[in-house]
Protein backbone atom coordinates (compact mmCIF):
# COMPACT_ATOMS: atom_id res chain seq x y z
CA UNK A 1 0.00 0.00 0.00
CA UNK A 2 1.00 3.36 -1.06
CA UNK A 3 1.06 5.28 2.67
CA UNK A 4 1.86 8.67 0.61
CA UNK A 5 -1.11 8.32 -1.82
CA UNK A 6 -3.08 7.08 0.16
CA UNK A 7 -2.68 9.05 3.08
CA UNK A 8 -3.89 6.20 5.83
CA UNK A 9 -4.72 6.95 9.08
CA UNK A 10 -4.92 3.77 11.79
CA UNK A 11 -6.50 4.35 15.41
CA UNK A 12 -5.74 1.65 18.19
CA UNK A 13 -4.32 -1.46 16.28
CA UNK A 14 -1.56 -3.49 17.40
CA UNK A 15 2.00 -2.89 16.55
CA UNK A 16 2.52 -6.16 14.35
CA UNK A 17 -1.13 -4.56 12.27
CA UNK A 18 1.30 -1.27 12.11
CA UNK A 19 4.10 -3.23 10.77
CA UNK A 20 2.24 -5.10 8.53
CA UNK A 21 0.31 -2.54 6.79
CA UNK A 22 3.38 -0.18 7.03
CA UNK A 23 1.58 2.62 7.94
CA UNK A 24 2.68 5.84 9.70
CA UNK A 25 0.79 6.12 13.19
CA UNK A 26 1.06 10.06 13.22
CA UNK A 27 0.55 11.88 9.68
CA UNK A 28 0.69 15.25 9.91
CA UNK A 29 -1.83 16.21 7.69
CA UNK A 30 -5.78 16.41 8.32
CA UNK A 31 -6.94 14.82 5.17
CA UNK A 32 -6.65 10.94 5.05
CA UNK A 33 -7.90 8.46 2.15
CA UNK A 34 -8.53 5.96 4.89
CA UNK A 35 -9.54 6.14 8.51
CA UNK A 36 -9.13 2.55 10.54
CA UNK A 37 -9.95 2.19 13.30
CA UNK A 38 -9.93 -0.44 16.11
CA UNK A 39 -12.71 -2.48 17.83
CA UNK A 40 -11.66 -0.49 21.05
CA UNK A 41 -10.75 2.84 19.97
CA UNK A 42 -12.54 6.15 20.63
CA UNK A 43 -10.82 8.93 20.92
CA UNK A 44 -10.91 12.56 20.53
CA UNK A 45 -8.81 13.96 17.80
CA UNK A 46 -8.67 16.88 14.91
CA UNK A 47 -10.19 15.41 11.13
CA UNK A 48 -11.75 17.15 9.13
CA UNK A 49 -11.74 14.08 6.18
CA UNK A 50 -11.19 10.85 5.45
CA UNK A 51 -12.76 9.21 2.67
CA UNK A 52 -13.16 5.75 3.92
CA UNK A 53 -13.98 5.38 7.53
CA UNK A 54 -13.03 1.40 8.19
CA UNK A 55 -14.34 0.78 11.55
CA UNK A 56 -16.13 -2.09 14.01
CA UNK A 57 -20.03 -2.50 13.12
CA UNK A 58 -20.73 -1.38 17.20
CA UNK A 59 -17.97 1.95 17.11
CA UNK A 60 -18.43 4.78 19.28
CA UNK A 61 -17.34 7.38 17.12
CA UNK A 62 -16.52 11.03 19.46
CA UNK A 63 -16.04 13.17 16.63
CA UNK A 64 -17.43 14.31 13.89
CA UNK A 65 -15.95 12.70 10.63
CA UNK A 66 -17.00 13.68 6.86
CA UNK A 67 -16.72 10.35 4.60
CA UNK A 68 -17.52 9.02 1.87
CA UNK A 69 -17.97 5.51 2.67
CA UNK A 70 -18.05 3.97 5.92
CA UNK A 71 -17.02 0.12 6.02
CA UNK A 72 -18.47 -2.19 9.13
CA UNK A 73 -16.01 -4.77 9.62
CA UNK A 74 -16.37 -7.74 11.77
CA UNK A 75 -18.40 -11.01 11.96
CA UNK A 76 -21.75 -10.36 12.43
CA UNK A 77 -24.41 -10.19 9.93
CA UNK A 78 -24.69 -6.24 8.76
CA UNK A 79 -21.10 -5.73 8.40
CA UNK A 80 -20.01 -4.69 4.98
CA UNK A 81 -16.92 -6.87 5.11
CA UNK A 82 -16.69 -9.86 7.07
CA UNK A 83 -15.20 -13.31 6.74
CA UNK A 84 -17.65 -15.76 5.55
CA UNK A 85 -15.13 -18.95 6.66
CA UNK A 86 -11.81 -19.18 8.51
CA UNK A 87 -9.16 -21.83 8.73
CA UNK A 88 -6.36 -21.98 10.01
CA UNK A 89 -3.90 -19.79 7.89
CA UNK A 90 -6.43 -18.61 5.13
CA UNK A 91 -10.41 -17.46 5.55
CA UNK A 92 -12.86 -15.86 2.68
CA UNK A 93 -13.30 -12.66 2.91
CA UNK A 94 -17.19 -11.55 2.01
CA UNK A 95 -17.82 -7.99 0.59
CA UNK A 96 -21.59 -7.55 1.04
CA UNK A 97 -22.13 -4.09 -0.85
CA UNK A 98 -20.28 -2.17 -3.53
CA UNK A 99 -17.43 -0.44 -1.52
CA UNK A 100 -15.68 2.60 -4.26
CA UNK A 101 -14.99 0.54 -7.04
CA UNK A 102 -15.36 -2.98 -4.90
CA UNK A 103 -18.44 -4.81 -6.19
CA UNK A 104 -20.10 -7.39 -3.60
CA UNK A 105 -17.30 -10.82 -3.96
CA UNK A 106 -15.96 -13.33 -1.94
CA UNK A 107 -12.25 -13.10 -1.88
CA UNK A 108 -9.83 -16.01 -0.18
CA UNK A 109 -7.22 -14.26 1.38
CA UNK A 110 -3.84 -15.46 3.66
CA UNK A 111 -4.57 -14.67 7.40
CA UNK A 112 -1.50 -13.14 9.10
CA UNK A 113 -1.00 -15.09 12.43
CA UNK A 114 0.39 -12.33 14.53
CA UNK A 115 -2.82 -10.04 13.81
CA UNK A 116 -6.73 -10.31 15.56
CA UNK A 117 -9.37 -11.30 13.72
CA UNK A 118 -10.80 -8.16 13.25
CA UNK A 119 -6.88 -6.78 12.63
CA UNK A 120 -7.66 -9.34 9.36
CA UNK A 121 -10.88 -8.12 8.31
CA UNK A 122 -9.07 -4.67 7.59
CA UNK A 123 -5.87 -5.37 6.93
CA UNK A 124 -7.41 -7.58 3.73
CA UNK A 125 -10.05 -4.49 3.68
CA UNK A 126 -7.30 -1.84 2.56
CA UNK A 127 -5.51 -4.53 0.43
CA UNK A 128 -8.54 -5.20 -1.89
CA UNK A 129 -9.44 -1.55 -1.71
CA UNK A 130 -6.12 -0.81 -2.82
CA UNK A 131 -6.09 -2.95 -6.20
Amino acid sequence: MDINKNKCLALGFSDEFYKVLKADRFPTEDEYYLLLINEDKTADIPLRFANTVICPEKVNITFPINCNNVVTCGMGLRCSVSFSSVGEDSAVLSVSRKIEKLLPCEVRVDLKNNLSLYENIVYNTVRLLNT
